[in-house]
């Protein structure tokens, strides 16, 4: 919705959209209609045309759908090249028309991670969200905060991810029966036995992780209890291992293996709000690279 207000905190105007664009309300103080111009996702509306201008093409709000191909669409060969947000406008957004990037809830998810690992709860974090979803490196950070060798190395990592200009990485929280494209299949995190699951293909990864963590013991699945921390840990897994050797092209078996050097090296100074113990009995996080 886009809500408008002017002196003594009354409201002057509103609109009301669906997850689409399509508008579902507008209302205005004087001539009760909605009058802005920039109206679903900030976004303006050509009278004319009724189309709204993103920057790389146009979108027909009414109906959902871009008007022109997506310049990126041989990198989403299961997705049309003219549906908007992958057609998933609840969980996704499309800033600009040409690329897919992660909400909110997924960068909550990475960020439990770095500040376990960088101790940052209460300091400026070496990596930021743009408004459109993209991670990037918070140049004001201190790198004379990064102590010990396992926290370079993750930073590293992240930061190679961050500044590569020919490979793309999308993190997404996902439910733990929610279906999930690999190469070869439809799988989910329940049949993996994962709390999250890398998938590659040519210049890109795509991550999901599990935002209900679940454990198996004695064939029954339990919740996390710590299940934040759960996400964090999973989240550095996923995207400081498994994506980061994609990126550097090595193979699965390859990749499993340095993962599993990688986690084992960060665990010991995650610092997140996880009981140690309890860290420790828990088993660790099954590979699912693709």
């Amino acid at each position: 919705s886009k809500w408008y207000s002017y002196a003594r905190n009354r409201w002057y105007s509103l609109g009301g959209f669906c997850t689409w664009g399509e508008e579902m309300h507008q209302w205005n103080a004087n001539t009760y209609a909605f009058t802005s111009p920039y109206r679903f996702n900030s976004k303006e509306l050509d009278p004319e045309t009724g189309l709204a201008y993103y920057g790389a093409r146009y979108y027909q709000n009414k109906l959902g759908v871009w008007l022109s191909v997506d310049r990126y669409a041989s990198k989403y060969p299961n997705s049309s090249p003219f549906s908007f947000s992958g057609n998933n406008s609840v969980v996704l957004i499309d800033p600009n028309g040409d690329s897919i990037t992660t909400t909110l809830e997924a960068w909550g998810a990475l960020l439990e991670g770095i500040h376990g690992v960088f101790n940052t709860d209460e300091k400026e974090s070496p990596f930021k969200r743009s408004n459109s979803g993209r991670i990037l490196i918070n140049e004001s950070f201190d790198l004379d905060e990064l102590k010990t060798e396992e926290q370079k190395e993750l930073y590293r990592h992240y930061k190679e991810l961050v500044e590569a200009t020919d490979y793309e990485v999308n993190v997404r929280m996902v439910d733990n029966f929610e279906p999930i494209k690999t190469s070869d299949k439809s799988t989910t995190l329940r049949e993996q036995g994962s709390t999250g699951v890398e998938v590659s293909k040519l210049g890109q990864s795509d991550i999901y992780i599990s935002r209900n963590p679940e454990y198996k013991n004695e064939g029954k699945y339990y919740k996390d209890p710590q299940a934040l921390n759960a996400i964090g840990i999973t989240g550095i897994h996923e995207l400081g291992g498994h994506a980061y050797y994609s990126f550097k092209g090595y193979s699965n078996e390859l990749n499993n293996k340095m993962t599993t050097d990688f986690d084992n090296r960060i665990r010991q100074i995650y610092k997140a709000r996880y009981n140690v113990n309890h860290f420790k009995k828990r088993p660790s996080i099954p590979h699912n690279s693709y």
